[in-house]
């Protein structure tokens, strides 16, 4: 599609100029892509330039990084979803590095997600989602705490 972000076989980054440009190398047809001077951030691609359909279609995805960035995504479109979405993600025990400044610990996918969220739910879903966490998702504890987190 116009605008999609996509590299070549050197590794080479390009911007789709029309859409429809399927078996059209990048790099070989100027006037049909554009070259990035940089790579582009994952999550700021998701964020700035991924329709809403895709991000949806992302949340399926086996690697958790890329889940909780289209989720991070959609929680900046304010979707109504968002809370079903964190609901269904509770039982995702993949752990990813979360990397904070120069330290990084292991997180849970649903943790991210509570901590993106956490000033748009309501005093319900909170009750619902400590409920569930310390019911059936005990290592989820530390979510508890940027539930709490005032």
């Amino acid at each position: 599609y116009q605008d999609d972000v996509v590299f070549n076989d050197q590794g080479k980054f390009y911007v789709a100029l029309s859409d429809n440009l399927k078996g059209v190398k990048p790099g070989y047809f100027p006037d049909q892509w554009r070259p990035l001077k940089e790579e582009p951030r994952p999550y700021l691609f998701l964020r700035d330039s991924a329709r809403t359909e895709d991000l949806f279609a992302l949340l399926h995805d086996k690697h958790p990084y890329v889940k909780t960035y289209a989720f991070a995504a959609l929680a900046r479109k304010h979707r109504s979803e968002i809370f079903d979405i964190i609901i269904n993600n509770l039982s995702d025990t993949t752990q990813i590095d979360q990397i904070v400044s120069d330290y990084g610990y292991p997180v849970y996918p649903a943790e991210l997600m509570i901590e993106y969220v956490k000033s748009d739910l309501t005093a319900e879903q909170k009750r619902e989602l400590t409920a569930l966490i310390q019911s059936k998702f005990k290592y989820l504890s530390r979510a508890l705490e940027t539930i709490d987190d005032k």
